[in-house]
């Protein structure tokens, strides 16, 4: 089993999504105990630190004010867990069509469910 990852896979601060593709590769993820305390001394907004489940991801998501944040915070879901964790992240955008399915179609615009092997609910309307 690979180190355990003590720091998150991405965050969200300010308007700016980053990426930790050092862990993201090494595997084994999981949130300390005092992540939440971790979280707010980085001005984090969201944090995704590998180990959430479908529901997590989603309510990470769902938290959001404006559409455009949730919008990033899909991205931020997709970018760290569609590697290592795709059946978590898959998961999480398939909650969301039941959710939300105007937000879950936005990400087909951003090519995103294609490439996770989803679709678009409202195909019909591209013809």
């Amino acid at each position: 089993m690979g180190k355990i990852n003590l720091s998150p896979l991405g965050i969200i601060k300010g308007g700016t999504l980053n990426v930790n593709k050092e862990a993201i590769l090494e595997g084994a993820y999981k949130r300390p105990k005092n992540f939440l305390e971790v979280e707010k001394e980085m001005g984090a907004r969201i944090a995704i630190w590998g180990d959430e489940k479908s529901n997590e991801l989603l309510a990470k998501i769902a938290g959001q004010l404006s559409e455009q944040d949730k919008l990033q915070a899909g991205l931020l879901i997709y970018s760290t867990m569609n590697v290592k964790k795709q059946e978590a992240c898959v998961g999480c955008f398939k909650l969301l069509k039941t959710h939300d399915e105007k937000l879950y179609n936005k990400f087909a615009d951003l090519k995103l469910l294609e490439r996770m092997g989803l679709k678009r609910t409202n195909w019909w309307k591209f013809w």
